[in-house]
């Protein structure tokens, strides 16, 4: 999942956590932006993106917010945001794991999922 506070999303993570499943939970923070000519139409995109979504009223949602908006239902993320390309795991007691920070290709996000899926019982 992505940070967000939306009511939807809260749904979901109460109801994971009742389930006991949120172990299978990973949040992800967008890539680090990546500057330079080859970058062009990335950066292209993403400003296309954030138009479009401040037109239909969408914001982003700060780190502060996501950590406030899921304390109460019984997760525990670090205040600190952990920044681009972050991968974090959920342990049985609602607790955030950072596995990775600086990821920039699927790759760098795929692999430290890939690592806590093994170590759990799917």
């Amino acid at each position: 999942m992505e940070v967000d506070d939306s009511s939807n999303l809260q749904w979901e993570l109460a109801s994971l956590r009742r389930a006991g499943m949120q172990q299978r939970l990973f949040v992800l923070t967008r890539p680090r932006e990546m500057r330079g000519w080859k970058n062009m139409r990335i950066m292209f995109g993403r400003k296309v993106y954030k138009l479009l979504a401040r037109l239909k009223g969408l914001r982003p949602v700060s780190w502060s917010a996501f950590v406030a908006a899921v304390s109460p239902l019984g997760y525990a993320f670090p205040e600190i945001d952990p920044g681009p390309g972050a991968v974090i795991a959920i342990d049985a007691n609602g607790n955030a794991l950072i596995l990775a920070q600086g990821a920039v290709a699927p790759e760098n996000y795929l692999e430290p999922i890939a690592g806590a899926l093994e170590k759990i019982a799917l």
